[in-house]
């Protein structure tokens, strides 16, 4: 059996979601404001949403879900995930040691 792969749907590197940031397009009162939309930003906003509170969720980025999105280039995709953790070259790095 062959899968035919669904050609109408965007790749997930090629979503765009949201709305850039203007002060002007921002309105009326929030309970709460979160900053980024990183998979711990968008879970505290998902469960205050759903508690009835008001979020709004700002991201510099034009995509969220900071860690857990990918991105394409040339035909290759990657995760953006663990490859940006830096101070990963000397033993004595504390973050080496977290890892």
């Amino acid at each position: 059996m062959t899968h035919k792969q669904n050609t109408s749907s965007p790749s997930p590197s090629a979503l765009r979601i949201g709305t850039r940031y203007r002060p002007r397009r921002v309105q009326g009162d929030f309970d709460a404001i979160v900053i980024g939309s990183g998979i711990g930003g968008l879970t505290t906003a998902a469960i205050m949403s759903k508690a009835g509170k008001r979020v709004l969720v700002l991201e510099q980025h034009y995509t969220a879900g900071g860690y857990t999105h990918s991105y394409a280039r040339n035909g290759y995709e990657w995760d953006v995930g663990v490859h940006y953790i830096g101070e990963m070259g000397s033993r004595l790095s504390t973050m080496r040691q977290v890892f």
